[in-house]
C-alpha cells in the first residue's frame, strides 16, 4: 500500500499499489505484506471424502465434488473411512433411522444426524460428528415412553482379505448417557441387513473426553457387511444427557506384511 494523510482532512489515505488479482477464480489471492509479492494459492476444495473428485471451476470459482468413478467401499490397506463431516456426500449412504414410541408429536424427538450440537462434545475432527439427541439431550417428546434410533453404515466389502488377516474397526466416542443398562448404545454387525449380531455395548460419561473403541472383526474376514450402532433407552427417566457422540470411524486391512 502506499499510505499518506490527506492535508485537507488530516485523514489517512491507504491506497493498494499492486493488483494482486490473476484473473483465475480457482486461485486466492494476496500480498505478502512482508515483500510485498504478490500469492496466488490454489482454493481448496477437498471436502474431505474420499469418494469424490474434488476440483474448482475455472470459470464460477465454485467447487464441485464428483462421485469417484473407480470408488467403492472395498476394504484394503486405506480401508474404509468416515469423518462424519457436514455435507460429506458419503453420508448419503448411511440410513439413519429414529423413533419415539408413543409420542402424540416426535418433532422434538432426538434423533441421529451429522452436526455440531451440542457444543460439548461437538466433534472430534471438524466440523461435525454422528451424534444421537435433539440439539441439546435426548429426553423423550411428550406422550413418549422411550426413545431409540439406529445409524447403519453401507455395505463394507473385505472379500479381498485372506483367511487369517486382520480385520479391524476403530471409532472416537464421546457424550454422555445412563448407565447400568438403562440407556444403551449397542455395535451390531450383519451379512444380510436382515440378522443384526451384537458385538459391543459402549458407554460413556464425559462429554469433555473422546474415547477409542478398537477391535478386530475376524468372523467379518472374506465378507461383506454393515456396521449398525443402535441406541436405545428403557424409559424416559434422566434422558437429559447429551447423548452418544461417534467421529473418526474406520475399518481396515491391518495384517501384517512379511517381513
Amino acid at each position: 500500500t502506499t499510505d499518506g494523510c490527506d492535508p485537507a482532512t488530516g485523514a489517512c489515505s491507504i491506497k493498494p499499489t499492486v493488483d494482486c488479482d490473476d484473473g483465475d477464480p480457482c486461485t486466492t489471492d494476496a500480498c505478502a505484506p512482508a515483500t510485498g509479492k504478490c500469492l496466488h494459492p490454489a482454493k481448496d476444495c477437498s471436502d474431505g471424502d474420499s469418494c469424490t473428485t474434488d476440483a474448482c471451476d475455472a470459470k464460477t470459482g465454485l467447487c464441485n465434488q464428483t462421485p469417484a468413478a473407480a470408488c467403492s467401499n472395498l476394504i484394503d490397506k486405506s480401508g474404509y473411512e468416515q469423518s462424519f463431516l457436514c455435507g460429506a456426500k458419503s453420508l448419503s449412504a448411511w440410513s439413519l433411522q429414529s423413533s419415539a414410541p408413543g409420542a402424540a408429536d416426535d418433532k422434538d424427538a432426538p434423533k441421529w444426524a451429522v452436526d455440531a450440537t451440542p457444543d460439548k462434545p461437538g466433534f472430534q475432527s471438524p466440523d461435525c460428528s454422528l451424534n444421537f439427541n435433539n440439539g441439546t439431550s435426548y429426553a423423550c417428546p411428550k406422550g413418549a415412553t422411550k426413545v431409540l434410533g439406529t445409524a447403519t453404515s453401507p455395505m463394507l466389502d473385505a472379500t479381498g482379505i485372506a483367511a487369517g488377516g486382520d480385520l479391524r474397526l476403530t471409532l472416537r466416542y464421546s457424550g454422555r448417557w445412563e448407565t447400568n443398562d438403562d440407556d444403551e448404545l449397542h455395535l451390531l454387525l450383519s451379512e444380510d441387513g436382515k440378522t443384526w449380531n451384537k458385538i459391543a455395548d459402549i458407554s460413556a460419561t464425559s462429554t469433555t473426553y473422546w474415547y477409542t473403541y478398537n477391535t478386530s472383526l475376524p468372523a467379518m474376514i472374506g465378507k461383506k457387511f454393515q456396521l449398525r450402532l443402535l441406541f436405545e433407552t428403557a424409559d424416559c427417566v434422566e434422558n437429559d444427557w447429551t447423548g452418544p457422540f461417534i467421529d473418526d470411524l474406520r475399518v481396515w486391512d491391518a495384517t501384517c506384511g512379511a517381513d
